[in-house]
């Protein structure tokens, strides 16, 4: 579950990012299973400016961002030696004495077969009737493949059903870059609330969630869990500070703490945040915890734009 006047978009021609305004305190409902760790609520402004582009190859070295994004305390940005990046969070694991145990990341794994297998059974009629809709609502193929950073920062392609327009890059050239200052990196949110390059029935598998049935095919491939941190984009890496990156030592997942807590208005840095309590919290009980909330969680549409 991915999916932002709330800024920046987890990919997709279907993702972007954008920085926030100044934001000022408001009401947020948090699904945190932890409530003495409520996430500070943001509201944005409506700021356009960020970058989701579809990548057909995975490959070693991903150019992410313009010439001179990322200055200052970020990474050199331009193409992001995935190979080096996985030494840094191998180093950000030792450090924090994080590791998968191997029990349970067995059980999980046969809980994720078990689980996608027969929710893809269960959904197959749906996901066919949602393709076709998408391919009559708008020209384009119904499902988008991103590439994204997976456990021990192997790159994977994530799919999902497309819910932009599928020349949106073209149409919203100024949505799509990756240039951060640190302000906006400690003030972004995830997807823009009004997002003109979203179709039709893209805003309501926005608003429903639908459009991410697809990632039970990723969960089924071994490239994500049914819960974990939230799948980055390649993009963003360079603004991960070095103790963050622990959370790749852990499969993304197609649900997880930040999705149960707010999602969508959470920002960067507090989705953040919720992934790397999830790491420090992980066990079989709490994923199951999770995954059980999850439900509500979709229904009621929290946090969903």
């Amino acid at each position: 579950m991915d999916t932002f006047t709330q800024r920046t978009s987890s990919g997709s021609i279907d993702g972007q990012w954008a920085p926030a305004e100044t934001p000022n305190d408001a009401n947020l409902v948090d699904f945190d299973l932890d409530t003495r760790d409520a996430p500070a609520v943001k509201s944005v402004g409506a700021h356009p400016a960020i970058v989701s582009r579809p990548v057909d190859q995975v490959e070693e070295t991903v150019p992410v961002a313009p010439p001179g994004a990322g200055t200052g305390p970020f990474r050199a940005v331009g193409a992001i030696d995935l190979a080096a990046f996985r030494t840094e969070i191998e180093a950000a694991a030792r450090a924090r004495a994080t590791t998968d145990r191997v029990g349970h990341r067995a059980v999980m794994r046969v809980l994720d077969v078990l689980l996608s297998l027969v929710a893809l059974v269960l959904v197959l009629p749906l996901m066919l009737l949602i393709g076709l809709v998408i391919m009559i609502d708008s020209p384009g193929p119904a499902v988008f493949r991103q590439q994204r950073v997976g456990r021990n920062g192997v790159p994977f392609r994530f799919c999902k059903f497309r819910t932009m327009w599928a020349d949106a890059r073209q149409r919203f050239p100024e949505l799509y870059r990756y240039d951060f200052s640190v302000t906006e990196v400690d003030t972004m949110f995830f997807k823009l609330a009004d997002d003109p390059r979203l179709t039709r029935f893209g805003r309501i598998l926005r608003r429903t969630s639908l459009d991410e049935l697809p990632n039970l095919l990723n969960v089924l491939a071994g490239h994500m869990s049914l819960v974990g941190p939230r799948p980055e984009i390649p993009e963003m890496l360079p603004y991960y500070r070095s103790e963050q990156l622990v959370k790749f030592s852990f499969r993304p997942g197609l649900t997880g703490l930040a999705q149960v807590s707010g999602r969508n208005i959470l920002s960067f840095q507090q989705t953040l945040s919720k992934d790397l309590e999830y790491v420090r919290k992980r066990s079989l009980s709490y994923d199951v915890l999770i995954l059980l909330r999850t439900p509500l969680t979709v229904i009621k549409m929290v946090g969903a734009l």
